[in-house]
């Protein structure tokens, strides 16, 4: 389960732009099993960032909710200061990529 007080999430440096998305709470349960616990993150505009972690921590489920694939149990998600509840809308995931990498 990844868990910011194990300091799994992580992104680059602030930049004076400000944040395009960040999260907020964001809680994903399947059925009685708890996958994420409370994630809050900003990524700042014009940033690589990384989630660097064991596996199974819950990196690629987080990936899914940002991605529009999984709905979120709770929390939010805002870009670019609009607020979209726990899952961002079709239309607007057009604007983001990501790159999945395997193990070795």
């Amino acid at each position: 389960m990844i868990d910011q007080e194990n300091g799994v999430l992580g992104s680059g440096g602030e930049t004076p732009s400000g944040e395009i998305i960040s999260a907020d709470r964001l809680c994903l349960w399947y059925q009685k099993t708890q996958a994420l616990k409370d994630i809050s993150i900003s990524i700042p505009e014009r940033s690589i960032t990384a989630l660097i972690g064991p596996s199974g921590c819950g990196k690629s489920t987080f990936m899914k909710i940002l991605g529009g694939i999984l709905p979120a149990s709770s929390g939010r998600i805002v870009l670019d200061g609009t607020d979209y509840g726990v899952q961002l809308p079709r239309e607007i995931l057009r604007r983001f990529h990501a790159l999945h990498t395997g193990c070795c």
